[in-house]
């Protein structure tokens, strides 16, 4: 008999699963067959995901954040690059991070003020986040206390 895949129970491919990125799980897996498609629906299943491409529109791309259930990811993180993606991320789909407990987030000078309010706002609909990393990158102004009303709410 051959081992098939399908064999293994379903807590060691959960398990499995935790270790890969988000977009590899679900790209890889997504509609092979049943078995898979159950383990991505699965409440049980935890994503991390890392913001790489455009991905913060209001509607999200059809293509692997179709098969991805929101309230299956636990953290989520972005290059540099990608800053303001998250920002427009979380305040489109943060009522929908149920069980998000961690958060690694770049804040960029443009638009300082308006992505510290979208942050603040999307922070309150995450009751389950226990970690947050955030990267202010820009020269500080000493006369100018951007990040003020952030730390405030934060603390």
């Amino acid at each position: 008999m051959i081992p098939q895949a399908e064999n293994l129970p379903r807590e060691i491919w959960l398990y499995i699963f935790t270790f890969l990125e988000g977009h590899d799980v679900v790209r890889s897996f997504s509609c092979l067959n049943v078995f898979f498609d159950s383990l991505l629906h699965s409440s049980h299943l935890q994503l991390h995901i890392r913001i790489r491409q455009n991905e913060s529109n209001e509607r999200l791309p059809e293509s692997t954040w179709s098969h991805i259930n929101l309230q299956n990811i636990y953290s989520i993180s972005v290059g540099r690059r990608k800053a303001n993606c998250l920002i427009q991320f979380l305040r489109w789909h943060a009522q929908y991070l149920v069980s998000l407990r961690s958060l690694s987030i770049y804040l960029r000078k443009s638009k300082l003020y308006t992505n510290i309010q979208f942050l603040i706002y999307a922070l309150e609909q995450i009751p389950s986040l226990k970690r947050i990393r955030i990267k202010y990158i820009a020269k500080s102004d000493p006369n100018i206390d951007n990040l003020k009303l952030l730390t405030t709410y934060i603390f």
